[in-house]
């Protein structure tokens, strides 16, 4: 019987010590990993807000007439980094249209008091020029890199 007692006991203890653990986990995501995913939130609306006015420039360069017009030529991608964004831009080789996106580049990251990452890479092919095994030697003509805070 006293052997009884011994393992419900322990039983009990077992079952509040995993819900203790369920309670610090979620006290951890409320913690640490609410407030990342909110500040992700907040980089996403910079990385295509910057995107909207790099397209703009293109656009009012001639470019291209509209977005979609834009989107078919690969002249402008992006992908995401650790805060803060990559920017590849192809077949751009007008000095007043690369010194513009340039500006555009530099403002965010100012704007943003070095807390947004950016990385630019001019290159002079086109997109497709650039891709399969090329893309492994192919050197920008231009490379900004803005380290973000803490990076």
């Amino acid at each position: 019987m006293n052997l009884w007692k011994l393992l419900t006991i322990n039983r009990w203890e077992v079952v509040l010590h995993r819900w203790a653990l369920i309670g610090k986990i979620l006290l951890m995501f409320v913690v640490i990993i609410a407030p990342a995913s909110a500040l992700t939130k907040d980089e996403e609306a910079v990385r295509k807000e910057i995107m909207l006015r790099a397209h703009d420039i293109l656009i009012a360069s001639g470019l291209c007439e509209d977005m979609n017009a834009c989107a078919k030529k690969d002249l402008l991608f992006f992908a995401r980094r650790r805060h803060g964004a990559s920017f590849q831009v192809y077949g751009v080789l007008d000095a007043k249209v690369v010194s513009s996106l340039v500006e555009l580049f530099l403002s965010y990251y100012t704007k943003r008091e070095g807390r947004f990452a950016i990385v630019v890479k001019f290159y002079s092919e086109s997109h497709p020029q650039v891709m399969g095994l090329k893309q492994f030697y192919t050197e920008p003509f231009l490379e900004i890199n803005l380290e973000g805070e803490g990076q």
